[in-house]
C-alpha cells in the first residue's frame, strides 16, 4: 500500500510538470505570475442546465474563468520565444506542422496520465470502459455530461449497471477527485483543450470542433 501510493505521489508530481510544460510557461518565470489563476472553491456549476455544449467552465458566476479561451494562443502571438517553436517567420507567419504534432502528443500523454489518477484516486476504481465515457460537455443529441464541480472538487458520476435484469434498478454513484487531480483537470479543460482546438485548425487545417469528451 506504501509503494501504491508512492507511486501515485510521483505520477500527480509527473502531471503537474507535464501540465507546465504544455502552458509553456518560460524558465525565467513563475507560473503563479504568468498563468491565470483558479480557485476551485469558488467555481459553481449548475447539473441542471442541459444546452449542447455546456459545462461548469461556462457558467458565467465563474467570471474569472471567461475570456481565456485564446489565452495560450495568444501567448504564442505575443511571445517571441513562443513565435519561434511553432511559427515561421516570412512574409507571412505559417504554423509550423510539427510543432503543432509534437505539442498535441504531449497532451495525449498528459491526458493519458490524467486517466490513470482519475481511475487511481477516484473513489473505489471504476471499470477501466468508464473512463472512456467521461464527458464534460452536453452533446447536441441530447446526452448529459457526467463531470460536474462541487465544494471546490471536481466530481463524476458513472452508472452500476451489474444486476439489472434482477432487480431493474440502476446505481448512480458519484466519485469525487483530490484536489490536486481537481486542479489538473480543470486547467486542461479550461485552458489545453481550447489550444488543442486552434492548433488543429490552425496548423493542421482541420475543421472546428468541441469534444464533449475529456
Amino acid at each position: 500500500m506504501a509503494d501504491l501510493k508512492k507511486f501515485l505521489a510521483t505520477q500527480t508530481v509527473v502531471a503537474q510538470s507535464l501540465l507546465g510544460e504544455l502552458l509553456r510557461i518560460h524558465p525565467d518565470e513563475e507560473r503563479d505570475q504568468v498563468v491565470p489563476p483558479v480557485n476551485l472553491f469558488q467555481l459553481k456549476d449548475d447539473p441542471a442546465n442541459s444546452k449542447p455544449g455546456w459545462c461548469f467552465l461556462d457558467d458565467l458566476r465563474n467570471d474569472h474563468l471567461q475570456g481565456h479561451n485564446r489565452w495560450l494562443l495568444n501567448c504564442v502571438l505575443d511571445e517571441g520565444w513562443l513565435q519561434q517553436e511553432f511559427l515561421t517567420r516570412g512574409a507571412k507567419a505559417v504554423w509550423q506542422r510539427k510543432t503543432a504534432e509534437q505539442y498535441l502528443r504531449q497532451a495525449n500523454t498528459f491526458l493519458e496520465l490524467l486517466l490513470l489518477l482519475i481511475y487511481m484516486l477516484g473513489g473505489q476504481p471504476a471499470r477501466g470502459t468508464k473512463l472512456l465515457s467521461l464527458q464534460l460537455r452536453n452533446t447536441i443529441h441530447g446526452l448529459r455530461r457526467n463531470i460536474f464541480i462541487e465544494n471546490g472538487l471536481i466530481s463524476f458520476v458513472t452508472f452500476y449497471h451489474k444486476g439489472y435484469s434482477v432487480s431493474g434498478s440502476t446505481r448512480i454513484i458519484h466519485r469525487y477527485l483530490p484536489k490536486a487531480i481537481s486542479e489538473l483537470l480543470v486547467y486542461y479543460a479550461w485552458l489545453i483543450q481550447p489550444f488543442c482546438e486552434q492548433l488543429c485548425m490552425l496548423a493542421l487545417n482541420e475543421g472546428p470542433t468541441t469534444p464533449t469528451f475529456l
